[in-house]
C-alpha cells in the first residue's frame, strides 16, 4: 500500500492470516504501518496492489457498507460524539442505534460501565459543555469510542487501533485482561 503523492510503499509483501475467533496484537514501531494495516481490513483504504481476501473473498468484491456492517473498530483518533451517552455509543451499531441496554452492555464489556452513573440521568445524559451536558476525560471518551466498536452481535472483525492510549495503568491492565479472557 502506498500513499497517494508517495514513492515508497507503506507497506510491502505483507501476507496474514487472522484466525476466527482469536485475538491478536500487531506489535512495531512508530511509523511502521500498524495503523494503515488495520485501515486496510476495515476497508477504508485500498490495497495499491494485491488483495485482501475475507473466507477466500476479495473484500474489493464486497459493498463497503456490508463489510462495515460486519466490523467493529476503535481507532486512536476516536470522536467525542456529543449526543446522549447512549447514542454516543449506540453509533457504533447505527439499526440499534437507541438501544439503551444494548449501549449498557457495549459500555460494560469496555470497562465503562461505571461511566452511566456520572449523573442522576444516568445513559440518557447529555455530553458536551457545547450542549449544555458534562464533559468527560480524554480516558472516559476513549471508553465510550471502544464500547461504540462492541455494540455489534458476532462481529467478524473487531480492531483496536491504539484503545488504550487515554486511559490510565489500571484501566489499560483491566481492558486487556478482558480481551485476553474472551
Amino acid at each position: 500500500f502506498s500513499y497517494p503523492g508517495r514513492d515508497k510503499p507503506v507497506l510491502a509483501d505483507i501476507s496474514l492470516e487472522i484466525p476466527a475467533g482469536k485475538v491478536i496484537a500487531l506489535v512495531g514501531e512508530n511509523g511502521s504501518g500498524k495503523s494503515t494495516l488495520v485501515k486496510l481490513l476495515c476497508g477504508f483504504y485500498r490495497p495499491s496492489k494485491g488483495r485482501i481476501l475475507i473466507d477466500d473473498t476479495d473484500l474489493a468484491d464486497i459493498a463497503p457498507a456490508d463489510w462495515r456492517g460486519r466490523i467493529g473498530g476503535a481507532f486512536q483518533d476516536f470522536t467525542n460524539f456529543e449526543t446522549a451517552m447512549h447514542e454516543s455509543v449506540g453509533l457504533g451499531d447505527l439499526p440499534r442505534l437507541g438501544d439503551r441496554d444494548r449501549a449498557a452492555a457495549a459500555m460494560a464489556r469496555a470497562g465503562g460501565a461505571d461511566l452511566a452513573k456520572l449523573n442522576a440521568q444516568g445513559l440518557e445524559v447529555m455530553l458536551g459543555k457545547k450542549w449544555g451536558g458534562i464533559d468527560l476525560s480524554g480516558g472516559q471518551w476513549q471508553k465510550l469510542a471502544l464500547g461504540r466498536a462492541l455494540m455489534r452481535d458476532d462481529p467478524l472483525l473487531v480492531v483496536f487501533d491504539e484503545p488504550a492510549a487515554a486511559l490510565d495503568a489500571s484501566a489499560e491492565h483491566d481492558l486487556f485482561e478482558r480481551f485476553a479472557a474472551e
